[in-house]
């Protein structure tokens, strides 16, 4: 299937989307003009060389341009259906870069087989396939544009290849288009198993090595060169896009239709409009006298319930002070209570302190004057009994000493 009913917005193709891939399928270095591609060496054909082959594929990528352009443009201009204009312009907005992809191959003989796949798969969709009534009437258009461009292809194979290997080869194209068809949004499946399965059925012949190949910096301006040429388009094809989408939905439609019943019913109200200026004026004039009265009686309500307030304010301020006034009283009557008995309590404890303490001290005077008394007379004895002993020793003494 090539793309699914206009029921959607497709994707913006943007500048530098476009030109990185122009980078990206140019590698840099320049090889000769007349280097044979890959393919070419590899299928013994030697009269058209690589450089050749490319610019005969890159001037078809235009004619291809223009073909997808013209037809989608004459089925817009002889159509007014929505569906059918929105399928043209998806035909001009998702045909042409699967185009350039196909045609700005590397390997130019891998681009005609690329391209050749295309146009056979486009024409085999839009006749007897998917699509095939997705133009109505005008089907045909796309259908004769597609086969043209097929047949173009096929001319460019013919001129490379020789008649057996061109009838291989279209027979083998034939059987992988009706296998593989279009996809949603020219979704395709990579001819890289194609390229397997003929090198596995030629051995070393056609298509069977398969490589990059450097392109030139002319092919790289050509590719730049193409981008740059329908990006305007790009730009522009998406804004008719969105233009007839929203033509296309019923509800757009009922919109305008009540867009013009407004601007009758304006056009009758202008008068009012007119004096609205001055009906505005008098309105606000009303507006901010009631504002003002409102005002003056929110403030006069606002200041009575601060006076009444700040009275009651008052009041229980006195009824607390008073409060905390007798509180005070009764709590110090009974401290001063609690501190006379607290005094009466000390001095009854003194007292029985210095009782018992008077007590104590008339013992411990009479034990230590008794005490005394005994020093007195242990030492008046122990004088006497000295004196006794050493008496008599001094006399006899003193009596040796005279004899």
């Amino acid at each position: 299937m090539l793309y699914g009913r206009p029921t959607s917005r497709m994707p913006v193709y943007r500048l530098p989307a476009m030109v990185g891939i122009v980078f990206l399928l140019a590698a840099p270095g320049c090889r000769s003009a007349h280097q044979l591609s890959p393919l070419q060496v590899s299928k013994g054909v030697q009269d058209v060389t690589a450089a050749e082959l490319r610019v005969r594929i890159h001037e078809f990528g235009l004619d291809f341009n223009s073909a997808v352009i013209q037809a989608a443009n004459q089925v817009m201009e002889r159509t007014t259906d929505p569906a059918i204009r929105l399928a043209a312009l998806q035909l001009k907005m998702i045909g042409i870069p699967a185009g350039q992809q196909a045609v700005f191959h590397t390997d130019p003989l891998i681009a005609v087989l690329d391209t050749w796949v295309l146009c056979s798969q486009a024409r085999q969709d839009f006749e007897v396939g998917d699509d095939r009534d997705l133009f109505g009437e005008w089907q045909p258009i796309v259908v004769d544009a597609f086969r043209r461009l097929e047949n173009e292809v096929e001319r460019i194979v013919r001129e490379t290849a020789n008649e057996a290997e061109f009838q291989d080869l279209h027979r083998t194209v034939d059987e992988w288009v009706k296998v593989n068809p279009l996809r949603v949004g020219f979704g395709r499946r990579s001819i890289r198993p194609l390229l397997t399965q003929m090198a596995k059925k030629k051995g070393r012949g056609t298509f069977a090595a398969v490589r990059g190949l450097d392109a030139s910096m002319n092919d790289m301006t050509d590719q730049l060169k193409a981008m740059s040429q329908t990006m305007p388009f790009q730009a522009r094809w998406q804004a008719e896009y969105v233009i007839e989408e929203m033509l296309a939905r019923k509800g757009f439609t009922d919109t305008m239709e009540r867009l013009d019943s407004l601007m009758e019913a304006l056009v009758e109200a202008m008068p009012m409009v007119a004096q609205a200026p001055e009906i505005i004026s008098r309105e606000r004039n009303a507006v901010l006298e009631i504002l003002n009265e409102e005002r003056v009686a929110v403030l006069s309500e606002v200041n009575e319930q601060r006076i009444d307030t700040i009275r009651i304010l008052q009041t229980e301020r006195v009824a607390v002070l008073d409060a905390l006034r007798e509180e005070r009283i009764a709590a110090m009557q009974v401290f001063q209570e609690e501190r006379s008995i607290m005094m009466q309590e000390m001095e009854a404890l003194i007292l029985r302190f210095s009782e018992d303490s008077w007590g104590q001290v008339d013992d411990l005077v009479d034990r230590l004057f008794w005490k005394v008394a005994q020093l007195i007379g242990l030492l008046v004895v122990t004088a006497l009994v000295f004196g006794l002993i050493a008496i008599p020793l001094i006399t006899r003494s003193l009596s040796r000493a005279r004899g």
